[in-house]
């Protein structure tokens, strides 16, 4: 199934995990949510939004706008 998927695809659905392990965590065992973790999902979720954004300008593009 795996190669069906898109790589953004792929590495969104990879991406989600850590943050639902801590705020199950949270949920399950009461367990506080610290700085180290605000900070870890911080950079994950940027992570996140670095794949889902779109390029201004498609990859193909861009490389024959620069070899010109």
């Amino acid at each position: 199934m795996a190669e069906r998927l898109k790589a953004s695809v792929a590495s969104l659905s990879l991406l989600v995990v850590p943050c639902i392990g801590v705020a199950s965590s949270a949920v399950l065992v009461q367990r506080a949510i610290g700085p180290f973790d605000v900070a870890a999902l911080a950079c994950v979720l940027g992570a996140i939004a670095l794949v889902v954004r779109r390029p201004a300008i498609p990859p193909a593009l861009e490389t024959r706008q620069q070899s010109e």
